[in-house]
């Protein structure tokens, strides 16, 4: 162990008799670093002696090891940057050996995210300031700065993770009808990473997307990304990704125009149309399968006033209403009858 990371609480072995220690005190002040600490022996209840009280300094640290489970949380948010190569912690910068970074992604409390060059680009990292630690988080990322320039979408940005979506283009070399050789822009490489403070995931995907029209779920479950689809194409196919602290890509599923939100499905009766309520400019389509599709201008106007939850269903011959609620408890209905010569005919209760 180094005694610059020395925290109390911390537990310790002792390289030489093999005794567990408690670091009980140090000598660090704020923003300074501890030099010095105090630890006491970790006996059995049933011992009888008095436990060893040691102390530890730059002198002998070396003959100390932290215990697997023995460091204390840290939960500092520390100060970052990059400096030519290196990461800059509060004023004093880190050594690097081979690693050379490139820019901060994220500070998580006690851990600082970074992207750093890789053979074939950037790859992910950690470093964990209490533990002077690095650690590869993905070997390979885009380069994710600036946020939101076309080819990187920052879907999320909170405490506990980041969640990035990203659709890229290479250069290539073609021979045209001619036999000459031109270069041309083709789709690289798409998909969703999730980042965290202690992991990563890149979940990619075989079609280009078009990030300007992505949509995280209300419950953050879901990510929802436009597939970039040929100009006579009448519906709106999306990639589906479920994100935790992981991304999993679900498959594609299609929607008549743009999606704007999408929620949970929340309402016991309605369970059987599917898990989700999902709301567009004139449309709200209950379920993935698209059989529960309302649409008009009335509809889409009632989304836009926040009528996005389904709270209810009531079937009633060849007339279904359901009821939707805003979050602060307003309902409003939406009636679809069937007809025999007409289709459905909606319409929204006043």
């Amino acid at each position: 162990m180094k005694i610059t990371k020395a925290k109390v609480g911390m537990k310790v072995s002792d390289k030489i008799g093999g005794k567990i220690y408690e670091i009980t005190a140090t000598n660090e002040l704020d923003k300074t670093k501890p030099t010095k600490a105090t630890a006491t022996e970790i006996l059995e209840e049933s011992a009888e002696q008095e436990p060893e009280v040691i102390e530890i300094t730059a002198e002998n640290d070396i003959t100390f090891n932290v215990i697997p489970g023995g460091w204390v949380p840290d939960e500092t948010l520390y100060n970052a940057g990059v400096v030519n190569g290196v990461l800059v912690i509060d004023g004093d910068a880190i050594e690097m050996g081979d690693i050379e970074a490139t820019e901060i992604v994220k500070l998580f409390p006690g851990t600082i995210v970074f992207t750093a060059k890789a053979h074939d680009g950037v790859k992910l990292m950690n470093y964990l300031p209490a533990r002077d630690k690095f650690n590869e988080l993905l070997d390979w990322i885009p380069e994710i700065l600036p946020f939101d320039d076309g080819t990187i979408k920052e879907i999320e940005n909170s405490e506990t993770r980041v969640v990035l979506g990203y659709s890229l283009r290479k250069e290539v070399e073609e021979e045209n009808e001619k036999g000459e050789k031109e270069k041309k822009m083709v789709f690289d490489k798409a998909g969703v990473i999730v980042i965290t403070a202690r992991s990563a995931c890149n979940s990619p995907v075989d079609e280009e997307l078009d990030l300007g029209n992505t949509v995280l779920s209300e419950d953050g479950r879901f990510v929802y990304i436009p597939v970039v689809v040929e100009e006579d194409d009448n519906w709106f196919r999306y990639a589906v990704w479920k994100v935790t602290n992981h991304a999993e890509f679900r498959g594609n599923m299609e929607l008549p125009e743009g999606l704007v939100s999408a929620t949970r499905n929340r309402c016991p009766v309605a369970k059987n149309l599917g898990a989700a309520v999902y709301v567009g400019e004139s449309f709200v389509q209950i379920g993935e399968a698209g059989t529960d599709l309302l649409t008009g201008k009335a509809v889409g106007a009632l989304a836009k006033e926040g009528y996005k939850y389904l709270v209810d269903v009531n079937y009633d011959g060849a007339t279904t209403t359901y009821a939707f609620a805003t979050s602060d408890r307003k309902v409003k209905k939406v009636i679809r009858k069937a007809t025999a010569d007409r289709g459905d005919v909606i319409s929204v209760e006043a």
